[in-house]
C-alpha cells in the first residue's frame, strides 16, 4: 500500500499532498420491488405502532402521576384515573405487540431474502 502513495512536496510553502485510494466490497441483494415495498410497509407499521404505544403509555402514566399529587380528585379525574388510564395502558400494550409483530415479520422477510441470495466475487472477472 505504501508504494501506491504519491507524495508531492513544495519546499517553498511547506505543504504536502498525498493521494490515498480506498476501496471496499459491498454485498448487493437482488430484491424484487414487491419485497422492498413489503419491508418498507412493515417498517412503517412498526414505527407507527411504537409511536402510538409510547404515546398511550405516557398518557396513562401521566394521568396516574398527576393524580398522586392532587389532594382530592374531581369526579372527572377519578374517571380518568380508574377507567381511562387502564384502558390507555391496555391499548398501549396492544399497540406495542403489533409493533413487535411487524418488526418480527420484517426481520423474517429480510432473512428470507438473504437466504435466497447468493454471492460471488466478480472482481477477478
Amino acid at each position: 500500500m505504501e508504494q501506491d502513495l504519491v507524495q508531492i512536496s513544495d519546499p517553498a510553502t511547506g505543504s504536502f499532498v498525498k493521494n490515498l485510494y480506498a476501496s471496499r466490497s459491498v454485498k448487493v441483494l437482488a430484491v424484487h420491488e414487491h419485497e422492498l415495498e413489503h419491508v418498507s410497509y412493515l417498517n412503517d407499521q412498526s414505527s407507527a405502532y411504537n409511536s402510538i404505544g409510547a404515546a398511550l403509555f405516557s398518557f396513562a402514566v401521566g394521568t396516574w402521576v398527576n393524580a398522586m399529587f392532587q389532594d382530592s380528585l374531581t369526579p372527572e379525574a377519578r374517571i380518568m384515573v380508574l377507567f381511562v388510564g387502564p384502558v390507555a395502558l391496555l391499548f398501549s400494550v396492544v399497540a406495542l405487540a403489533f409493533a413487535w409483530n411487524a418488526r418480527k415479520a420484517k426481520n423474517s422477510t429480510l432473512a428470507r431474502i438473504k437466504a435466497q441470495s447468493r454471492f460471488e466475487d466478480v472482481t477477478d472477472k
